[in-house]
């Protein structure tokens, strides 16, 4: 009887492990497969992707109006989104000559580890793809409510991990343009809405002139 339970287990485990592997199997190979010389790419174009800091349109209107009307810019930030959830839609960006990262916070509380896995896939796949990735690391957020010193060591280890520019993406360091100062992990008074994590839309002025500059001196 424990040979039979046990037969049966092994078996639900590997079925598991086949699908799991072919899930990443296939989804890498349409990623690879996503090339700029088969699908509809359009040359100057920004697609920006993650979470609640990046909701909204805010962004996305600044871009269009100093860059004109010759780039496409699009900005699709989803509140509560994870870097798991952001890994699952990611193809989304496959249009785009650029895709603008910022995504992290929400699920850092929970395996940063794997925060950094989910986050290099996607990078990994974009650099497949010829699609250059500009990558946010994650903004201060020390005396939000859900804030603590162990988040915020995960959340330097993460920002050291993306300023070392994993698979060649260039990085903006919210910490230096959004921080109280050099040694604080707070967002400035002025930068955020009053919870020490979201953006005001001075804070989002300032991300936008990151990207802007980035994509200036790519031209």
């Amino acid at each position: 009887m424990k040979r039979e339970i046990i037969s049966v287990i092994l078996i639900i485990v590997i079925f598991c492990v086949i699908a799991i592997s072919f899930f990443a199997i296939t989804r890498s190979c349409r990623m690879r497969g996503s090339d700029h010389s088969t699908n509809a790419y359009v040359e100057k174009s920004v697609v920006i992707v993650g979470d609640s800091l990046v909701s909204g349109s805010f962004i996305s209107d600044k871009l269009r109006k100093w860059l004109g009307t010759e780039w496409t810019i699009e900005q699709f930030g989803i509140p509560g989104e994870s870097t798991w959830n952001l890994y699952l839609r990611i193809d989304i960006a496959s249009e785009y000559s650029y895709v603008v990262i910022l995504s992290g916070v929400n699920d850092i509380m929970i395996n940063p580890s794997q925060t950094m896995k989910n986050l290099n896939i996607i990078y990994r796949d974009m650099k497949w793809s010829d699609i250059q990735v500009i990558a946010i690391t994650l903004t201060p957020w020390e005396g939000y409510k859900k804030w603590n010193k162990l988040h915020q060591i995960n959340t330097d280890t993460i920002n050291r991990w993306i300023m070392t520019k994993p698979h060649g993406i260039h990085v903006i360091d919210s910490h230096s343009l959004l921080g109280e100062g050099y040694r604080s992990n707070r967002l400035c008074a002025e930068y955020q809405v009053g919870d020490n994590l979201h953006l005001s839309k001075k804070g989002k002025l300032i991300l936008a002139i990151a990207i802007y500059n980035i994509l200036m001196e790519e031209r």
